[in-house]
């Protein structure tokens, strides 16, 4: 599965868990500001993953989800499908298999259930595992005549997701759009509107309408929960919008819609339905999905396609980055003018990735050649370290017979970068060496001249004296 294929699915999917919850219009008070980059939502992102697995007790959350019958439920498919996309080893074949029971069971069951949950598991069981996949052809033949907007856009993105058919459920969405370009159960909702936005064809009228809806709703709206935050990123993000950059999702005091949801994360790195109240599972989980969404359309959402909710590879550009392998990656490669020895570790995991997945010729050659440059730094300061462990460790035993030495080897040392000179051996203290043995050197060179003037004065005294005593005797 490529990497594009990963975001997209992701993409789509990540409008779910919303549907199985109302979002809280709770109060928010004016959230912290922060510089919004790419980093940023990948250390919220493993904040939250780190909380689950806290609470689950269990360092995998697939074997933590399956050991507490959580797979194949939205808890578990949004932290499976998150950890997922961000490329983290689990226990993944045991989730789909599960999950695929619990599909099962579901349309084996009694008619009326939401459509949701199916769809839910089938998206979650398929990005586990894509031999899975041709196990959800009932999908297609789901009843939508009941449906309401929520489950038609998220059976939309199942449908797709699974290499079904959806034109018809697409159509049926389409038709049930409010006057004033919203979608609801009854009057037009933040929420679904923004779920909406998953399976509507990109750039076409009804999504316009839906777009202009949630322009209007984040103008006029001062309490913006954590939930409805969370699901207009996923949505927006679907059509092409950067809520980092958007102003028409900034608030006149400057605060962003990226920012409302990422003040929601507690100390604990969960996040709360109300600002300032302890973490909580369904708001940490929709979090989590918008943030991951956010975080890889800030890195290379401008790579991806979304023509009518299709799930594409197609890229956009002449140098198009592998699955697991980003535009930030690349940004990186470029960015070191001058490869260091402290630069390695970095360069290096690059390369294997590199190696893995797979790069276009051009940044791939850029990318061997930084990491021979980088390589063979190490090779340097390795030696140079051992040379210094022979013949200069501890640098407090360096005597005067090492003076001369000890100063080449730091006029050695000064020509690394500060950045390498780090990785050198006893840098700092063979510097300061040298400057005590040459201070000292100093002070035993004057004294040796005190000593040799006192001596010169006292050989003239001495031969005065004589000199004198000769003459009384004459």
């Amino acid at each position: 599965m490529t990497f594009a294929s990963k975001f997209l699915r992701f993409f789509c999917a990540a409008a779910m868990v919303f549907m199985l919850v109302g979002g809280l219009k709770a109060s928010a008070e004016e959230p912290k500001r922060e510089l919004l980059t790419a980093e940023i939502y990948q250390e919220s992102v493993q904040k939250a993953l780190k909380w689950e697995r806290k609470k689950l007790a269990f360092d995998s959350l697939c074997d933590g989800f399956l050991a507490h019958d959580l797979a194949g439920t939205s808890e578990g498919d949004w932290f499976v499908l998150a950890e997922r996309v961000l490329d983290i080893d689990d226990n993944y074949d045991d989730y789909a298999r599960v999950s695929v029971e619990k599909f099962a069971d579901f349309m084996l069951g009694p008619d009326g259930g939401y459509l949701t949950e199916p769809a839910r598991i089938a998206v979650a069981a398929v990005l586990c595992d894509e031999d899975q996949r041709e196990n959800f052809a009932e999908l297609a033949d789901l009843d939508i005549s009941q449906a309401g907007a929520n489950e038609l856009a998220w059976l939309a993105a199942a449908q797709n997701f699974c290499s079904l058919d959806n034109a018809k459920t697409v159509k049926k969405l389409c038709e049930m759009q409010q006057s004033d370009g919203g979608f609801g159960l009854s009057n037009s909702d933040a929420d679904i509107t923004a779920m909406a936005l998953m399976a509507l064809p990109k750039d076409g009228e009804n999504a316009e309408k839906a777009l202009d809806y949630l322009k209007k709703y984040f103008a006029e709206t001062d309490e913006i929960s954590c939930e409805t935050a969370a699901q207009m990123i996923i949505g927006l993000c679907a059509q092409g919008v950067n809520c980092s950059e958007s102003s028409d999702f900034t608030k006149e005091n400057g605060v962003r819609l990226t920012e409302i949801l990422l003040s929601y994360q507690t100390d604990d790195g969960g996040f709360s339905h109300v600002y300032g109240d302890e973490s909580n599972t369904i708001a940490t989980m929709e979090a989590l999905a918008a943030l991951a969404v956010q975080r890889y359309f800030s890195v290379a959402g401008e790579y991806y396609l979304n023509e009518n909710f299709a799930l594409t590879d197609v890229l956009s550009t002449e140098n198009p980055f592998a699955e697991g392998f980003f535009k930030y990656d690349s940004d990186q490669i470029e960015s070191i003018d001058e490869p260091l020895a402290s630069d390695f570790s970095m360069i290096s995991e690059l390369k294997n990735r590199a190696d893995e997945y797979g790069i276009d010729d051009e940044t791939l050659d850029i990318l061997k050649e930084k990491y021979a440059i980088s390589k063979r730094k190490c090779d340097e300061i390795e030696k140079l370290n051992a040379k210094i462990r022979e013949n200069f460790y501890p640098a407090s035993d360096v005597n005067f017979t090492k003076l001369s030495k000890i100063s080449a080897l730091n006029e050695e040392i000064s020509s690394y970068k500060s950045a390498d000179k780090e990785l050198i051996l006893s840098a700092n203290e063979l510097s300061e060496r040298e400057k005590t043995l040459k201070k000292e050197a100093a002070a035993a060179a004057i004294l040796i001249i005190i000593l040799a003037c006192s001596g010169v004065i006292y050989i003239i005294k001495r031969t005065k004296s004589h000199e004198q005593l000769r003459k009384k005797d004459i």
